[in-house]
């Protein structure tokens, strides 16, 4: 009795030994669905082979052959369809593996593996460079010229430089009489400098000479190459502005220099147009009063002059309708209130 249970256990603990082990696949099998028992046991590593999905699941516990993939699915993984790849990401697998149509592995070992993901240049195209990789699957980078850029190639250098431009212009003589209109003669150590002459010719050339401009006749700076414009309000005289505050809706007034600008207050005071006339008001509280004007101002508020205790104030700050004025800011009890204006008589 004691000898037969012996035998048993031996034979046990081989059984257990081969079908829990560990490694590389051990082989593959194929069942028609995911209920059908394996009708073998299935170590781990076995590659088991889904007709009906079309799946490939790979064994991670052992598995007893009465089981199915349905009732033990937690001892497999699955990996893909009859087209994918074997995982690889254990380092004890060196090939990359599949199973057949037939549910057999076979195996493939890619050479170029390590030397995959180098990069290249090669030409490309008229005027394009190709940035080149030898990993399997990949695209060409093709690097392309344009208007006035050249793209070349050497070893591994792409090189991209313009092509076709203005050259830069230096310091120098000019000399330019092949034009009938404009002649340029003269300078020395730049482009335009002392010493240089420029003539505009008539356009039609019947042989007289319009708009001379020499840096002897025409007022240049020979030492600095700075133009000078004389200005003023003789007869052909360039005319300037001679007023730091000159500003838009100005009305333009000569000065001996140029022009000013004046605004319409100025205007009317320059031609004496309308009657000036001065009111003054005080404040009755801290509540702005509406005052009455004696007459109706001419020009609205922006030809009136208010101040409030002595200080003007801009035609934001106050408000005329017909003949009435109102502060629009603080005031207080007798703050005193000016205004100046013109009116019609």
């Amino acid at each position: 009795m004691k000898k037969t249970i012996l035998i048993l256990i031996g034979v046990l603990m081989m059984i257990g030994l081969s079908f829990g082990q560990t490694g590389s696949p051990v082989g593959g099998i194929r069942v028609p669905n995911a209920t059908t028992a394996f009708g073998v046991n299935v170590p781990v590593g076995t590659i088991v082979f889904n007709d009906d999905a079309d799946k490939y699941f790979y064994c991670i516990t052992a598995t007893h052959g009465d089981s199915t993939l349905t009732i033990s699915h937690d001892n497999f993984t699955e990996f893909g369809d009859a087209t994918e790849q074997w995982p690889t990401d254990s380092s004890r697998y060196a090939a990359k593996s599949w199973v057949n149509a037939q549910g057999f592995l076979t195996a493939e070992v890619d050479g170029d593996v390590a030397n995959e993901g180098s990069l290249s240049v090669g030409a490309g195209a008229a005027n394009t460079s190709l940035i080149q990789s030898n990993t399997s699957g990949s695209t060409d980078v093709t690097i392309s010229g344009g208007s006035n850029i050249n793209v070349t190639e050497s070893g591994s250098t792409i090189t991209i430089a313009a092509t076709g431009l203005e050259p830069t212009v230096t310091k120098g003589n000019l000399t330019e009489t092949t034009s009938s209109v404009l002649t340029i003669t003269g300078g020395t150590g730049a482009v335009i400098g002392s010493g240089t002459t420029i003539a505009v010719d008539d356009a039609d050339d019947d042989g007289t000479t319009k708009g001379v401009a020499t840096f002897a006749d025409a007022d240049f700076n020979a030492t600095a190459g700075v133009v000078t414009i004389q200005g003023g309000i003789a007869n052909t005289n360039i005319v300037k502005v001679d007023d730091a505050d000159a500003a838009d809706n100005d009305f333009a007034k000569f000065t001996a220099s140029g022009v000013e600008g004046r605004s319409y207050t100025e205007v009317r005071a320059d031609l004496g147009v309308g009657i000036p006339i001065a009111e003054k008001f005080e404040e009755t509280s801290g509540t702005p009063t509406g005052h009455s004007l004696a007459q109706t101002p001419i020009g609205g508020e922006a030809n009136c002059l208010v101040m409030l205790n002595g200080t003007p104030l801009t035609t934001d700050q106050f408000v005329l309708s017909g003949t009435t004025l109102t502060i629009g800011i603080t005031v207080y009890q007798y703050d005193r209130v000016t205004i100046n204006y013109y009116y019609s008589n």
